[in-house]
C-alpha cells in the first residue's frame, strides 16, 4: 500500500537527538548557559533565528571540529529512531533534515542511522585553516520561514504535491514548516507548539519514542 505522506522533513534539535546539539557543543567551551539562553529564546519565539544563532555561533569560537565530531558520534539518539527510519525508508517514504544546527554533527547522525536520509539541510560552523571554530556561520536556515521554504523545495524536487508530504518539530521555530506541510507532528513539543497545534488540529506526540510517527506517516491512524 502506498504511504499517505512520501516525504518527511524533521527538525533535528530534541526531535532526533535527546537534547539541543547546539548547547551541547557549548560546553566545550564552557559556554552552556549563555547559548542555551540564545536558543531558549528563539523557540520560544522571543528572538529570531538569524540573530540568536549568530550570537551562539561567536560564543562557540574555538570549538575544534575534531570535538564537533567526536560529540556527534556519541550525543543521544532518540528512542526508536533507527526503527523509524527504516520502517519509512522500506516503504518508499523520502526523509529529510531541516536543521539550524551544524553539517558536521547532520552528516554523522545521517551515518548513524545507515543513510536513511536523503536530503540534509542545515547550517555550517566556519573552521579556519587549523580546523577551530572562528565563531561564524554559513547559513541555510536562517529565519523559521526558511524551513518552510525548504520544505516546499524538496517537496516539487520529490515530484509531489504539498498535501503529500509531512514534517516533524518541537518548538515555535518549526510553526510554518508544520502549517506548509500536508500532515504537521509536532513531537516532543515545548508549550507554545502544544498549544498552537492542539488549536490548528495537529497530531502531538508527547512520548519521547520516534515510532510513534510511523502511523501516521503511512496513513494507518
Amino acid at each position: 500500500m502506498e504511504p499517505r505522506y512520501k516525504l518527511v522533513c524533521f527538525d533535528v534539535n530534541v526531535v532526533l537527538t535527546q537534547s539541543h546539539t547546539i548547547v551541547d557543543l557549548a560546553d566545550y567551551v564552557d559556554k552552556r548557559k549563555e547559548v542555551e539562553n540564545y536558543i531558549r529564546q528563539h523557540t520560544t519565539g522571543q528572538m529570531n533565528l538569524s540573530n540568536a544563532l549568530m550570537e551562539a555561533c561567536k560564543l562557540l569560537e574555538g570549538i575544534s571540529k575534531s570535538e564537533v565530531e567526536e560529540y556527534s558520534w556519541s550525543l543521544p539518539l532518540t528512542k526508536g529512531i533507527n526503527s523509524m527510519t527504516k520502517s519509512l525508508v522500506d516503504n518508499g517514504v523520502a526523509l529529510a533534515m531541516i536543521t539550524t544546527g551544524f553539517i558536521t554533527t547532520m552528516n554523522i547522525i545521517n551515518q548513524r542511522v545507515d543513510n536513511a536520509f536523503k536530503y540534509i539541510i542545515c547550517n555550517e560552523l566556519v573552521f579556519d585553516e587549523r580546523g577551530k571554530a572562528t565563531g561564524g556561520v554559513r547559513f541555510s536556515v536562517m529565519e523559521n520561514e526558511s524551513k518552510a521554504d525548504r520544505l516546499r523545495e524538496l517537496t516539487r524536487k520529490e515530484g509531489l504535491h504539498l498535501h503529500q508530504s509531512a514534517a516533524v518539530g518541537d518548538s515555535a521555530g518549526d510553526i510554518n514548516m508544520l502549517d506548509a506541510a500536508g500532515l504537521g507532528i509536532a513531537f516532543n513539543p515545548n508549550k507554545v507548539l502544544v498549544d498552537y497545534a492542539t488549536k490548528n488540529n495537529m497530531v502531538v506526540i508527547k512520548e519521547m519514542d520516534l515510532r510513534k510517527i510511523v502511523p501516521y506517516v503511512l496513513g494507518h491512524k
